[in-house]
């Protein structure tokens, strides 16, 4: 075998390397597409995912105080009101013990 047949060998095998590293190549940049897009898909999902977490925590919280506040309401009525009905039956009882009553003529 002389050095042009050598010479002719590689370059031959050469360009089949060639040829075959470049199938891969095509082959694996349509795979990195698929699972770029794949991973955009999957971080949209997780951000709506998260997203619908924060708003379910933030109903949570939001109900949990207004039912705190609508209770600390309630017991402020509740005050105002039997403290009217003391000061009702108190003034009551003041004009029935017979403290300042009518003159009378």
């Amino acid at each position: 075998m002389s050095w042009g047949d050598r010479r002719d060998d590689d370059l031959s095998s050469k360009e089949q390397d060639l040829e075959h590293l470049r199938a891969n190549h095509a082959r694996d940049l349509r795979q990195l597409k698929e699972m770029a897009e794949k991973h955009g898909r999957e971080l949209r999902l997780k951000t709506e995912r998260e997203l619908r977490i924060s708003e379910a925590n933030d109903k949570l919280l939001y109900e949990t105080q207004r039912k705190s506040k609508m209770g600390a309401a309630s017991v402020i009525i509740q005050a105002a009101w039997r403290g009217y009905l003391t000061r009702k039956a108190l003034k009551g009882k003041k004009g029935a013990k017979g403290g300042k009553g009518k003159k009378k003529k």
